[in-house]
């Protein structure tokens, strides 16, 4: 990952790895959230912000849990704020935004599916979850999906640069 210099945020990032499941360092995750939120120009702030590695087990059970889907997914988000993305939150100080789970045991199927890298894979999980977390929800509408895909992409496209 590329170092980003100047930095105008503060990230209070909190990486969870209790089976040892993670194919790559806390840095790794870190380093995709900077960029990501350096390519929103989100202005001065602090985000706080968990991602926690799941075993397919306890992805499926959360999944069920809180989607009614029994079975495991990739990866999920838990946004404290419903319409974070529609507020003017810039230059507001520390704001938590809520928790990523992520299970590697998915990632790795999509990304074989898919006819990814892991790497690539993870970058798309990362960022999609991380925009979830900010509001955006491709469910919701078709200009929506539209919207948060083509954001998604462009942060997706700016990690694989600078890689």
């Amino acid at each position: 990952m590329v170092y980003i210099d100047m930095l105008t945020f503060m990230l209070d990032f909190t990486f969870i790895d209790n089976y040892n499941l993670s194919p790559f360092e806390e840095d790794f995750y870190r380093d995709i959230i900077k960029i990501a939120i350096k390519s929103l120009d989100l202005g001065e702030l602090s985000i706080g912000l968990s991602l926690q590695i799941e075993s397919i087990d306890g992805m499926r059970k959360l999944n069920y849990q809180y989607r009614n889907k029994d079975k495991p997914t990739d990866v999920l988000s838990f946004p404290i704020y419903d319409e974070l993305v529609d507020s003017n939150f810039k230059n507001r100080g520390t704001i938590e935004i809520g928790d990523l789970y992520i299970c590697p045991e998915v990632a790795i199927t999509k990304a074989e599916q898919n006819n990814k890298t892991l790497e690539q894979e993870y970058y798309f999980l990362v960022v999609h979850g991380f925009l979830h977390l900010l509001g955006y929800d491709h469910e919701r509408s078709v200009d929506e999906e539209m919207l948060m895909f083509e954001i998604q992409d462009k942060i997706i496209e700016i990690i694989q640069n600078n890689n």
